[in-house]
């Protein structure tokens, strides 16, 4: 049995992978990272890549050889995408990284990640049409193609076993009733919002189609911004709950503190904040 490991450097997170292969093409995962170091957010911003992030890099990959040298992998191979490739400093990231853990990365340009994806949704279409399983797939071996019938085999028959509930049942069943009106009330106030901001904003008063314009883009702005710190703090902390709830319990403070009937009164700032902390 051979153990291998890859390492995927995207724009959001490093992604770190150990499996255990057998002579049937079947395989174990040993090892499933993620390390949440946003290259992304510098490169696309400013053209570069921190000191911070390629510390944090450095630290990664550090880390990830003391795991290939524990599994006793033999072969490695770790690949970067768009991020990185555009990065002005990428060189001296990628001299860096090698430099501290042996590790050398291969840059992929977009018809590399292109040609990746292809073979993966060719791969599910054509088992989709049954070609998977029958003589036609000539370019899957024969025991890659017993692995990949067994493999999804095992997965229709798990996903059998945990789900033998039919659509009347699901019906009859609170939690999904719960589930969809929860979806109703998002899809309803954020259509709603998107949809009548601009009629509500000439009701406030005297304001010119560019005025609507550029109040009705406020939202929009503040979630833009909400959604680069708040997605930061996250991915720095790996906390998820939290974040989220938080968000939508400032919405919920704010609706609940400044009802309708202030416009009513007159008072439209209240209603301005109610849409920022709804795209938030």
């Amino acid at each position: 049995m051979a153990r291998i490991a890859a390492i995927d450097m995207g724009s959001n997170a490093i992604r770190f992978y150990v499996v255990e292969t057998g002579g049937d093409s079947s395989y174990r995962v040993l090892e499933n990272i993620r390390e949440p170091i946003r290259l992304g957010g510098d490169v696309f911003l400013k053209g570069t890549i921190r000191e911070e992030n390629i510390r944090k890099a450095e630290a990664a990959f550090r880390r990830f050889r003391q795991l290939l040298k524990a599994h006793g992998v033999q072969t490695v191979r770790a690949v970067a995408t768009c991020a990185t490739r555009e990065a002005s400093n990428v060189d001296l990231l990628l001299s860096r990284l090698e430099r501290a853990s042996g590790i050398r990365v291969e840059v992929i340009d977009g018809n590399g990640v292109l040609v990746a994806g292809q073979r993966i949704v060719a791969r599910n279409v054509f088992w989709a049409a049954g070609v998977v399983a029958s003589p036609a797939a000539r370019w899957l071996a024969a025991g890659e193609k017993a692995w990949l019938v067994r493999e999804i085999r095992s997965e229709q028959r798990h996903a059998r076993e945990r789900h033998q509930v039919g659509i009347l049942a699901a019906l009859r069943h609170p939690v999904v009733w719960a589930l969809g009106f929860i979806n109703l009330v998002l899809q309803s106030g954020s259509y709603g919002l998107t949809l009548w901001v601009p009629q509500i904003l000439k009701g406030f008063g005297n304001l010119t189609d560019l005025e609507v314009g550029f109040v009705a883009a406020i939202p929009f702005a503040f979630a833009a911004v909400g959604m680069v710190l708040i997605g930061r703090s996250s991915d720095r902390t790996g906390e998820r709950f939290g974040h989220l709830a938080a968000t939508l319990f400032v919405a919920a403070l704010v609706s609940l503190l400044f009802p309708d009937h202030y416009l009513q009164t007159g008072w439209q700032q209240p209603y301005l904040l109610r849409l920022v902390t709804s795209w938030l």
